[in-house]
C-alpha cells in the first residue's frame, strides 16, 4: 500500500491550561523525514507542543493539522494515527503495569499491522531483539525491569506501528548516564535503518546536536529562534539561545 507523505502543520497555535497560557502563536511545519529538535528550559512549553504535534492533546486556539486534516478529525486506529508515535519521558508511565512487556509489544504489532497472533508474536520478538531486550525478559512486567530496559520496550512498541515520525519527549532524562548513550544510539539507528523522522524534545544540547538537523528554541511558550541545528547552537542570535548555549 502506498502511504501518503506525512506532513504536520501548526498555524497560529495558542494553548492554555485553565487561565494559564503555555503556548503563544506557534507556527511550525514538520514532515516525515524531519530531524527536528525542540529545546528550552522546563516550563517553556516543549512537552505541550510535542503532545499537540502528536495528536495526544487538543489545541485551545489555532490549528494543528496532519495531511491537511485536524487531528481531532483523524480517527483512532487509522493509518495516520499509527504513522505518528510518541515516546514519553517516563518509561514506566507509558507501559501498562500489569501487562508483560512482551504482550505489550505483541498486541501493538497485532493491532497496528493487523497480524495474526502467531505472526504478531514472532514480530514482537524481532522488535524486542532489535532494541536489545532478550526473550528471557519478555514475560516480565514493567516494574521488574530497569528504566533503560523499559524505555527500550517503549521504543519497540513504537516501532510495532511502523511509524513515519517519532516524537520523543526527553526520552533519556529519566535514565542513568550510562544508559542514555545506548538509547540515543538506538534512536539514531532507527532513523538510519528505518527512515523514520524524529522530533526530539530535550534540554540536553549535546543530544540535540547529535540527533537533529533543525532546531527550534522555546522560551516562555514562544519560538524565539529556529534554523539549522549546527548554525543555531554554534552562532545563536537570540539572547535566550546564547544563555542556553553558555550553560551547556
Amino acid at each position: 500500500m502506498i502511504r501518503t507523505p506525512l506532513r504536520i502543520q501548526v498555524e497560529g497555535l495558542d494553548h492554555s491550561f485553565g487561565h494559564h497560557q503555555v503556548l503563544h502563536d506557534i507556527n511550525l511545519d514538520v514532515s516525515a523525514g524531519a530531524r527536528l529538535g525542540i529545546v528550552g528550559e522546563s516550563g517553556s512549553g516543549k512537552t505541550t507542543l510535542a503532545r499537540l504535534l502528536g495528536g495526544a492533546l487538543g489545541s485551545s486556539a489555532g490549528a494543528v493539522t496532519v495531511n491537511s486534516a485536524p487531528w481531532s478529525a483523524v480517527r483512532r486506529g487509522s493509518p495516520t494515527r499509527r504513522a505518528v508515535q510518541l515516546i514519553y519521558q517516563d518509561p514506566y508511565a507509558s507501559l501498562t503495569p500489569h501487562v508483560s512487556v512482551g504482550s505489550a509489544v505483541r498486541e501493538a504489532a497485532r493491532v497496528c499491522r493487523r497480524l495474526s497472533r502467531r505472526k504478531a508474536r514472532a514480530h514482537a520478538e524481532e522488535l524486542l531483539a532489535s532494541v536489545g531486550i532478550s526473550p528471557a525478559l519478555a514475560g516480565r512486567r514493567p516494574r521488574q525491569l530497569s528504566g533503560g530496559q523499559c524505555q527500550r520496550v517503549a521504543i519497540a512498541r513504537t516501532l510495532a506501528a511502523d511509524p513515519d515520525l517519532i516524537i520523543a519527549d526527553e526520552p533519556t532524562s529519566a535514565l542513568d548516564i550510562s544508559v542514555q548513550a545506548q538509547i540515543i544510539n538506538l534512536l539514531l539507528d532507527i532513523m538510519t535503518r528505518r527512515g523514520a523522522g524524529l522530533v526530539l524534545v530535550s534540554h540536553d544540547l549535546a543530544v540535540i546536536r547529535h540527533l537533529t538537523e533543525e532546531v527550534v528554541v522555546m522560551h516562555e511558550g514562544r519560538i524565539v529562534e529556529r534554523g539549522a541545528t549546527a548554525s543555531v547552537l554554534t552562532a545563536p542570535k537570540h539572547p535566550y539561545t546564547r544563555q542556553l548555549c553558555d550553560r551547556s
